[in-house]
């Protein structure tokens, strides 16, 4: 078995972009940075059928976010391209309950990997 696990905590670098596709799913795109003092990144993050209150963050609202390594292909004017996002299998406000929620579902993850 592989593991591909992401666990991210920061202040998101935008205001997240939510949208609605053709098939009636519905999409945010966010992108955390890393805090402050710490050397500049920011990591987009795709969350699927993300939760309401997701709309109402903001640049600099902090959030936590497990997930998964993804690379994406598209066609383009120019051609194949690709990028590298974290999908979200969980995204939240942190706080001692939402952090607890995201070490519960690394210990299963990482149980099923010893197995």
């Amino acid at each position: 078995m592989e593991l591909n696990l992401a666990v991210l905590r920061g202040p998101l670098s935008a205001d997240p972009e939510i949208r609605t596709l053709p098939s009636g799913a519905s999409v945010a795109t966010v992108a955390v940075r890393a805090p402050a003092g710490e050397r500049p990144t920011s990591v987009p993050v795709t969350v699927w059928d993300p939760p309401a209150w997701l709309g109402e963050l903001a640049d600099g609202d902090e959030v936590i976010v497990l997930g998964a390594v993804r690379r994406r292909f598209y066609r383009s004017a120019g051609g194949t391209g690709s990028r590298v996002d974290v999908e979200a299998t969980f995204i939240g406000r942190p706080g001692k309950r939402q952090v607890g929620t995201v070490v519960r579902q690394m210990e299963a993850l990482v149980a099923e990997l010893v197995g």
